[in-house]
């Protein structure tokens, strides 16, 4: 960072950057931006509007509790509500200096803008530049006699394995079975670093694979019930079968029954618990000699060595498959765990210089960028890195 931009940081208040603290899009910066903005056009208008710049009319940003601010900010006016008073016009001129530092801050840090979606605020990247790709889908696809399929989104086939046929089109598998003898055989579809795919089991039970995860099941059910396992994060809306009940084994000890529902199970090795997350339906959830009913918007999360940690309302459902719909989403996110789903997404090492980087982060963030847009992101922030080939080293120095 150029040592102007260091000097417009030092002289910024408190209220403006917190050392410990990031928010994503904060809409309360965004909305002061704004404000001193419109109020120094009123004065001086030498400044284009955003809509002469885009070509296209303004559009509205929605900050906290769904409050609009317009582009150019409101501006207060006295009680006749014809003209900015006196004091707010002081007001302004004090802030001015402080709102151009913030806006040079953004100017300088590349073509940065901020999309409101689903009520999210979401940072891309506009210029390319080469360097590692995001993740895409692509799976490989073990069969029961151990050969192997690559899969990726321009594949079409089909494989047939007995009275079951295996199509693929594109990002997604559907097994179809044909006939009611099919012998019983297992596959295993498995996303590398990097990955993600989908599948449709034999019974209509549709799954979706984050990167580093893994889904063995039969391909055809027979029997009183469902049988799956599953390792990594697995999002799945399970076909109803009330005679048939779905079980997941996600290792030794964790086990979920389902009649019929909606769940999401993140259950990577490199995380502290099993978190598994109910949107719609009923499951109960078993740990070791613990066993609990969960209830839709709630999470429990269970050890790795058997038994339950803890079961918790969740307030935001979207955050728990955001990666399903294209985002990495950070609730009071560490470094460290934000740095474990770039290096699961982008196929990358990390490496940590000296102690981790105390800082908290909020918000959403295209899974669909170049790292470089990430990289460029964490600078931003405060997060010093560099890229050494396939490994992003994090400095605290």
């Amino acid at each position: 960072m150029k040592d102007n931009e260091q000097k417009f940081i030092a002289n910024l208040d408190a209220d403006f950057l917190e050392p410990n603290s990031i928010q994503l899009g904060s809409p309360e910066v965004g909305e002061f931006i704004y404000q001193c903005i419109a109020e120094k056009i009123e004065r001086e208008p030498v400044m284009p509007t955003m809509s002469e710049t885009a070509g296209q009319a303004p559009r509205e940003i929605y900050a906290a509790g769904e409050q609009v601010v317009h582009p150019l900010g409101p501006v207060r006016h006295d009680d006749q509500g014809k003209h900015p008073t006196f004091v707010d016009r002081i007001r302004a001129m004090r802030r001015w200096v402080q709102a151009a530092a913030v806006t040079l801050i953004i100017l300088a840090a590349g073509s940065f803008f901020w999309l409101q979606r689903s009520s999210k605020q979401v940072m891309v990247q506009e210029h390319p530049i080469t360097d590692i790709a995001p993740g895409y889908n692509k799976a490989i696809l073990t069969l029961s006699d151990g050969s192997t399929k690559t899969l990726d989104a321009t594949g079409k086939q089909v494989i047939q394995q007995g009275q079951t046929a295996v199509s693929q089109n594109g990002k997604s598998l559907q097994y179809n079975v044909q006939g009611n003898t099919a012998p019983v055989s297992y596959n295993t579809l498995t996303t590398p670093r990097g990955g993600q795919f989908q599948v449709q089991l034999p019974d209509g039970t549709k799954v979706w694979l984050n990167a580093v995860s893994s889904i063995r099941f039969p391909t055809v059910f027979h029997g009183a019930e469902r049988y799956v396992e599953i390792t990594g994060e697995v999002y799945l809306e399970v076909a109803r079968n009330k005679d048939m009940p779905f079980r997941v084994k996600v290792n030794g000890h964790t086990e979920v029954l389902v009649l019929g529902t909606s769940f999401n199970i993140n259950a990577y090795r490199d995380e502290q618990t099993i978190k598994t997350t109910l949107l719609e339906g009923l499951v109960r959830v078993r740990s070791g000699v613990d066993s609990l009913q969960l209830r839709p918007g709630h999470q429990i999360q269970t050890h790795w060595s058997g038994g339950i940690n803890k079961a918790l309302a969740i307030q935001d459902m979207d955050d728990v498959i955001a990666w399903k719909n294209g985002f990495f989403s950070f609730n009071n996110a560490g470094l460290e765990e934000v740095a474990r789903q770039l290096q699961r997404w982008y196929g990358i090492d990390i490496k940590f210089e000296g102690p981790v980087p105390e800082k908290i982060f909020r918000g959403q963030l295209d899974r669909g960028v170049k790292l470089s847009a990430v990289l460029s992101w964490l600078t931003e922030l405060g997060v010093k890195n560099r890229l050494d080939g396939n490994v992003l080293i994090i400095s605290n120095k």
